[in-house]
């Protein structure tokens, strides 16, 4: 799959980024979640770390209000950023996993029935 050039959200290019990402993926963009077909008509959003779409109501946690006030900031030409809940579990697990790193732990051993601390 091929990935869309990211441009900033606004008034009158959020359509266009919207088909741009169709003209991309030969005329089809598929929810992340449901893998069901995303129209310009339709409320999606685009995430902003794997550029992928997701209808509204497909888990986004995403409001009706909150939707409507973000592209209300968008339609007078400002930004904003959203990253899809997959992306969210994905760099957690990842800062879960660098955390369980850290230091080495203290390994004991018997020797001649003393115990020995490494």
């Amino acid at each position: 799959m091929r990935t869309v050039t990211k441009l900033p959200r606004t008034a009158h290019n959020r359509q266009s980024v919207f088909q741009q990402a169709m003209a991309a993926s030969d005329g089809n963009v598929f929810c992340k979640v449901c893998n069901k077909t995303v129209t310009g008509k339709q409320q999606a959003l685009e995430c902003d770390e794997c550029q992928r779409w997701t209808h509204r109501l497909c888990g986004t946690g995403v409001t009706l209000a909150d939707y409507r006030m973000k592209m209300k900031v968008v339609r007078n030409g400002g930004d904003f950023e959203w990253i899809c809940p997959s992306c969210i579990r994905d760099a957690a697990e990842q800062a879960e996993q660098a955390d369980d790193i850290g230091d080495p732990q203290f390994e004991s051993t018997r020797v001649d029935g003393l115990l020995c601390r490494r």
